[in-house]
């Protein structure tokens, strides 16, 4: 008798909710940690993305911030300050074990996404099926930037709450002024991170202009006053002594220029393949190389590359339309060259039909139809940067892989509630 009081104690304890979250938690954490044990080192670059430059940068400009403050790091307005000022944060509490403290700290938060996934998915679906999706979900490469230091491991984090947030405000159906403030918040820090993040704001306008019982426009011109207001301080920084265009940050000229081809390794991989299929790359454009790239003043620089940029979208439209949408393939990984790409891809276009599916018919509750646009909203902005910009895994992952979650809400029946009108 006693051993069976002890397995039904044993079997109650399994079934529990605490030990889904556990168990949710320490298999994103150990998947993590076995996929880039190799590059859990001190260093600034690793073996997991040893090109990825960025990371000199922003960590040179958290030492000058800490060593000769705000202007010295920041002045040229090259870099939004948010991913920096956390890096100096890490130098400021560990000192010489900073960089692996923060890898460290990366990839707790993509474990903690993970919880915070399942408990949203399971307060309005089985929790048995949020707790596999939640499984399935961990195997995903949402880990793919925890152990580099690059922002994009922390706007994964922060997209996870901005779906999350979205989804509690689909299913409460009313919109209230706390989560306008909410959902600017967290536009505003992602943004904070990233600049191209600022684009987070029009899926953030469908939620409130479908979820405001009444005042829809005035509930939008609050979330753009708000977003504002967040970003203010640094606007008026980047542009206090600035007598040319208004800027956000010196690098929009530089990327767009980047994104028509001009900036080629020749590697033979999709995207110098593309390039060089639409001849918009330098060697079958050797008039729109820039030269005299050397100069200090990246805001003058910047103007250069983007002035340039448009130059050459009206010489050669259809060339530019073309390479835009193969990169807009790339960037999804429907055009790649490895096979777990390609799954990711398939991945991408079943998710993209499942959501238009559940749009354009009506046996699908207004809420799911809801999550589902929502899901597209955040595909074409994704589009859109890969089509203008470049079709950089930066762009999509810490973004598409959160996003995907709305796919699995989408597909939950039921009738529309009172108040989210269709």
């Amino acid at each position: 008798m006693a051993s069976d009081s002890i397995s039904k104690s044993r079997l109650e304890f399994l079934n529990t909710e605490h030990l889904r979250v556990f168990l949710l938690f320490l298999l994103s954490f150990c998947i993590q940690i076995i996929s880039f044990r190799s590059c859990l080192s001190n260093k600034i670059l690793n073996e997991c993305l040893p090109s990825a430059v960025d990371s000199f940068d922003y960590t040179n400009r958290a030492k000058t911030l800490l060593e000769s403050g705000f202007d010295e790091a920041f002045g040229d307005a090259f870099r939004i300050p948010g991913y920096s000022m956390v890096i100096a944060f890490f130098l400021l509490l560990f000192g010489n074990f900073a960089f692996i403290a923060l890898r460290l700290t990366q990839a707790l938060l993509t474990a903690v996404s993970t919880i915070i996934i399942y408990r949203t998915l399971s307060t309005s679906s089985s929790k048995m099926a949020s707790f596999k999706f939640s499984v399935f979900y961990s195997f995903l490469p949402s880990w793919y930037f925890s152990p580099l230091l690059l922002a994009e491991s922390l706007s994964y984090f922060l997209c996870c709450l901005f779906v999350v947030k979205s989804l509690n405000i689909i299913d409460k159906a009313n919109l209230l002024p706390k989560d306008i403030m909410s959902l600017s918040l967290l536009v505003g820090a992602a943004t904070y991170l990233k600049p191209n993040h600022l684009l987070w704001v029009l899926p953030a306008m469908l939620i409130v202009y479908f979820t405001s019982n009444k005042k829809k426009l005035t509930s939008i011109l609050l979330l753009l006053g708000l977003t504002g207001a967040l970003l203010s301080p640094w606007l008026y920084y980047a542009n206090r002594d600035n007598p040319s265009k208004f800027t956000f940050t010196a690098t929009s000229g530089g990327n767009l220029y980047i994104g028509l081809g001009m900036h080629l390794a020749y590697d033979n991989g999709p995207i110098s393949r593309a390039a060089i299929f639409w001849k918009v790359d330098p060697r079958s454009n050797p008039s729109d190389v820039l030269s005299g790239t050397d100069q200090s003043d990246i805001r003058a620089l910047d103007e250069m590359f983007g002035d340039r940029a448009l130059e050459i979208w009206k010489k050669r439209p259809l060339q530019q339309l073309g390479f835009g949408l193969a990169k807009i393939a790339i960037a999804f990984s429907v055009y790649v060259d490895s096979f777990p790409q390609l799954l990711l891809g398939l991945l991408v276009i079943t998710s993209l039909f499942l959501s238009i599916y559940s749009v354009f018919f009506r046996k699908f509750s207004i809420e799911s139809r809801l999550a589902s646009l929502l899901y597209i909203s955040i595909i074409v902005i994704l589009a859109f940067q890969a089509f203008l910009f470049q079709a950089d895994r930066r762009f999509v992952f810490p973004v598409l892989i959160p996003a995907s979650i709305l796919v699995f809400y989408s597909l939950k029946f039921g009738s529309p509630r009172k108040g989210i009108k269709s």
